[in-house]
């Protein structure tokens, strides 16, 4: 039988040793929604995951930016019977190649995860991988290239969000695997596509 859903449980004070710092790192990987085998929830906090698996043959695929030029947004949304979560990422890709343009085709019909890493990292790298779209998925909402931007030169603008029908249950996850940033980094790159 399910736990009963409960109010507010802890304290929730400023981090003065370890002050929070904006901003996500340029690289994105994304994976294909239907390739994560299994994820491993802690036991104690269900937004902290220490372990994901992926099916075989699956891979994170990188998407790299430049100079800052990941955005990340997590919403709630107060529907009528639920409360749920707009989870949203954009991402600029700096490359208008074929190649990448089968790949963005591709990813209009697909739903993906993001997995990000923030700059903030605290003091054991609790707080700098993140999970978008976890359970409900991302999807593919916006892409544009303007030629006449001169900020970007005509980079891709990709913006992943969920879809109106299909929305997180809650903030994004927490991603630590063997207890530190380092241990969550080196898996991430293993699980990266050659």
């Amino acid at each position: 039988m399910p736990t009963a859903c409960s109010g507010i449980t802890e304290n929730v004070l400023n981090n003065c040793e370890n002050p929070i710092v904006g901003g996500a790192n340029d690289l994105v990987w994304l994976v294909n929604k239907a390739d994560i085998a299994s994820y491993t929830p802690d036991p104690s906090n269900p937004y902290l995951v220490t372990g994901l698996t992926l099916n075989t043959g699956a891979f994170l695929y990188a998407y790299e930016g430049q100079n800052n030029s990941v955005d990340l947004r997590a919403a709630l949304v107060r529907q009528r019977y639920v409360s749920v979560y707009d989870h949203e990422a954009i991402i600029k890709v700096f490359d208008n190649t074929p190649e990448v343009k089968k790949q963005l085709a591709y990813l209009q019909s697909g739903v993906v995860v993001a997995i990000v890493q923030k700059n903030f990292k605290a003091s054991d790298g609790l707080g700098a991988f993140e999970l978008y779209g976890l359970d409900a998925g991302l999807i593919l909402n916006a892409s544009e290239s303007n030629a006449s931007d001169a900020d970007t030169q005509g980079a891709w603008n990709l913006t992943l969000s969920t879809s109106e029908q299909a929305k997180e249950p809650g903030p994004p996850k927490t991603l630590l695997i063997g207890g530190t940033y380092l241990a969550t980094r080196t898996a991430l790159e293993a699980l990266q596509a050659p």
